[in-house]
């Protein structure tokens, strides 16, 4: 019997539909992951076995459409849009992309720190508008310190990059890893100590109940008046209105933003007047390396479920 896939993500490589087809699957498709509608992926998760998910929402009502889906594999590592206690309640495998695109997200993470404080976007603009050498001073990230929340994947790649601009590195984790810390030359601290002492703060947590918007009034006030958030894992991390009011009375130094609380951004959003963040489009894991990689992880999880093993990175909870 042939098993049916259904793909959002419109950058699912190519060379992974190739292995899902040679391997005997009918593949169907929904609209891309920024447009689709969850309508729509409710309609088409009916006969299907697999699907593979972008960061859109998936509710209970919408998985419970899917009388034979087996598999949820994420494209990606955040799966707070998917109601995952359901589909485990229902014997319904969840995946995600671990280890595909961390150097990615620790390329972005390190260039909106560049861009930020070498405020990059304003001079690329001001020379294309016929302005020269403007007598405006930036930040060196040189042998800065640098504090990094949570050291997972991304984390751990974030350090590894800015121990190259002889930084001191300091970090705060629920559950550090100590080992990896002696090695690499970081220093666990507690929060207050973080927020104290970093020049930059680079989040890379995952959005639960105990990290929602935990960047607070009260968390931006005991930053540096001369430091920078940078944020390339969940938006609801942040308060954007205290972010705002912080970035707007120059309470810190700057910010750069790849995520936000409700995407995508409106016409209208406060940040953009100001001239002390970088925006970008939650783009931190699209490079065509992460994407092949994560695509191919998820054919091979499609693979496993066919031939009856286990998921190779199912997400950490269990019921």
């Amino acid at each position: 019997m042939t098993l049916k896939v259904l793909i959002t993500p419109d950058i699912f490589h190519q060379d992974a539909v190739r292995q899902l087809q040679e391997a005997g699957f009918e593949l169907a498709y929904t609209e891309p992951t920024r447009s689709v509608k969850e309508e729509e992926v409710r309609e088409k998760l009916a006969g299907v076995d697999a699907y593979v998910a972008g960061s859109n929402k998936l509710s209970a009502d919408t998985i419970a459409a899917g009388n034979k889906l087996k598999l949820i594999t994420r494209f990606g590592v955040g799966y707070d849009a998917i109601d995952w206690r359901y589909a485990l309640s229902h014997h319904i495998s969840v995946t995600i992309t671990a280890g595909t695109n961390e150097q990615s997200v620790a390329d972005m993470a390190l260039a909106l720190m560049l861009g930020v404080s070498r405020r990059i976007p304003y001079f690329d603009r001001s020379i294309r508008e016929g302005q020269w050498t403007p007598q405006v001073l930036t930040n060196e990230v040189w042998s800065k310190t640098v504090g990094i929340l949570g050291t997972g994947r991304i984390g751990k790649a974030v350090a590894k990059r800015v121990k190259g601009f002889d930084a001191r590195i300091i970090a705060y984790d629920a559950f550090p890893d100590t080992a990896w810390a002696e090695q690499a030359g970081v220093t666990y601290v507690a929060m207050e100590q973080l927020l104290a002492e970093s020049d930059y703060i680079t989040l890379h947590l995952p959005l639960n109940e105990a990290t929602d918007r935990i960047v607070n009034a009260a968390f931006l006030n005991q930053m540096k008046p001369s430091a920078f958030l940078i944020n390339t894992a969940r938006g609801q991390l942040v308060d954007e209105e205290a972010l705002y009011d912080a970035l707007k009375n120059r309470t810190i130094g700057g910010a750069g933003l790849d995520v936000y609380a409700k995407e995508p951004l409106p016409q209208q959003y406060p940040f953009y007047e100001l001239d002390n963040c970088v925006l970008t489009h939650h783009v931190s894991s699209h490079t065509k390396e992460a994407m092949w990689r994560m695509s191919l992880l998820c054919a091979e999880e499609i693979i496993r479920l066919s031939q009856g093993l286990p998921p190779k990175h199912p997400i950490p909870e269990k019921l």
